[in-house]
């Protein structure tokens, strides 16, 4: 099971009182934020189930692998719940908004292929896969510049929301920093060199 969202046992101890559940909120918000935020790419290898807070979870991630035989959904709606973890905000902005309503509102789940093709996912497998698949495309990661990387990661979340010339505008610099960079040197003169490029930052050089 990659996961089955919060204790519930725990959650109904404090969903009475506004002050704890507003911290428990924050917590929870500050870890999958800290995911998102990570300069290094994520990689979610979901088999099982992965429902509510499970589901929001594996949305923060860069890359995300499934099973072909997992089980996806939000599920809160089926309880009267809100799905506080960020699928509401998170969810619609993956694969668009009509799909992020039907699943939120009805609690239904979606298969993995229909994840795959509906952008929330990118690549169903077998379940004696995913995790093989996963780490293949981690160590594919690994190799590229963590300095690139990193800037994309930035740029995207710069221009998150915004219309395309505000968002190439919030990109400029991001991207003025990194051609800068020793590691865009590096694979400047490797492309000229027709070599693998050494990225310093992945040398511990940068």
């Amino acid at each position: 099971v990659f996961s089955a969202g919060a204790d519930m046992h725990a959650l109904g101890d404090i969903v009475g009182d506004p002050a704890a559940f507003a911290a428990f909120m924050q917590d929870w918000h500050d870890a999958f934020d800290a995911v998102a935020a990570c300069s290094r790419p994520t990689v979610a290898a979901v088999h099982g189930i992965a429902f509510a807070g499970g589901f929001e979870l594996f949305q923060v991630c860069d890359v995300a692998v499934v099973a072909d035989d997992a089980r996806l959904g939000d599920q809160h709606a089926r309880y009267g719940l809100f799905p506080g973890g960020g699928s509401a905000q998170r969810l619609p902005r993956l694969i668009g908004d009509r799909r992020a309503r039907w699943l939120l509102l009805s609690g239904e789940e979606i298969p993995a292929a229909d994840a795959v093709a509906a952008g929330l996912a990118n690549e169903a497998v077998p379940a004696d896969r995913v995790v093989a698949r996963a780490s293949e495309m981690a160590a594919l990661l690994a190799t590229r510049s963590p300095l690139a990387s990193a800037a994309i990661k930035r740029a995207l979340a710069a221009g998150a929301g915004l219309d395309v010339g505000a968002a190439l505008a919030a990109e400029r610099p991001i991207a003025l920093a990194h051609m800068a960079s020793a590691d865009a040197r590096a694979g400047l003169d490797a492309f000229y060199r027709r070599v693998a490029p050494r990225f310093p930052s992945n040398q511990g050089e940068a």
